[in-house]
């Protein structure tokens, strides 16, 4: 119909800002409810976008799923919404899930019987691929899949600007870690000029935006004292997730005994007393 073509526009690009495309999409959803149909997988995966740009994780990886799931989904759709649960899995920490979701969007825009690899919207697929490299610490082929990214996205007019300022805020802190701390900056500063140029919805973004300048002004090498490991780095990471070290033990392949001993010497080493306090300490240094 007219009125769902006229949602998904909208809640696809987003141009009007992140509140009317988060309710636009919301209303393409409920205008498609046709599984079969392959805009049902286009609708939910678009709301599940919205929904991530908006700070809603739990209910936009929902959506990202059906995207998945969709009976009829087409391979560009399925490449989105695996993008989505990729950064999703991500942030929240999961990175054998996230490794695994990236792996599945490399393998679709390299195959060359779906043709995905040069389109506009190959851009997400990078974009996912190297936000996972980054969180793995693999920071030369995180800023080597984010600026194809970025260089994607602008050689294309008109699309969508929210996943530009994406690869803007996961290329910056990369570039940062590399020494590149002046292109750190020119990014976040292009990221700011189009959230102020964008109409309503943009708050959450702009937390994120002052979050990263707050971050990427201070950065001492390392903390004080005695340096932090590569292998405490990994557990640092996963603490500010919500898994029980436990959990962490299973996502690096370590045992319970083996993670507390890490944690114990973050503890030590960030001047913590706990989880929380190490990982703020540890923003505040830089080193996350």
């Amino acid at each position: 119909s007219f009125e769902f073509s006229a949602a998904l526009l909208q809640g696809t690009f987003g141009f009007d800002g992140l509140g009317p495309m988060r309710e636009a999409a919301q209303r393409a959803v409920g205008l498609e409810t046709d599984t079969a149909s392959p805009w049902y997988a286009l609708a939910h995966t678009a709301f599940g976008a919205a929904l991530y740009w908006n700070g809603e994780p739990e209910q936009a990886a929902v959506h990202a799923e059906d995207g998945l799931l969709g009976k009829a989904a087409i391979s560009i759709v399925l490449m989105l919404s695996s993008a989505i649960m990729a950064l999703l899995a991500a942030d929240a920490g999961r990175l054998i899930q996230a490794d695994e979701l990236a792996r599945a969007v490399h393998d679709m825009l390299t195959d060359p019987g779906l043709g995905l690899g040069h389109t506009a919207q190959s851009s997400f697929g990078y974009l996912a691929i190297g936000a996972v490299h980054a969180t793995q610490g693999n920071l030369d082929t995180a800023r080597d899949e984010l600026e194809h990214a970025l260089q994607v996205r602008q050689k294309s007019i008109g699309l969508s600007p929210w996943p530009t300022v994406e690869i803007m805020f996961r290329l910056a802190p990369v570039l940062a870690d590399l020494g590149d701390h002046a292109g750190a900056g020119t990014l976040l500063g292009e990221a700011r000029q189009i959230l102020e140029s964008l109409p309503d919805g943009a708050d959450t973004q702009l937390a994120r935006l002052a979050g990263l300048e707050r971050r990427l002004a201070y950065r001492p090498a390392t903390a004080p004292g005695e340096p932090i490991t590569e292998r405490e780095r990994e557990v640092l990471r996963l603490l500010q997730s919500t898994l029980s070290l436990r959990d962490i033990g299973r996502e690096l392949y370590l045992s319970p005994n083996t993670i507390k001993t890490h944690t114990r010497a973050l503890y030590r080493k960030l001047g913590a007393s706990d989880r929380q306090d190490a990982v703020a300490k540890a923003r505040e240094l830089g080193i996350m």
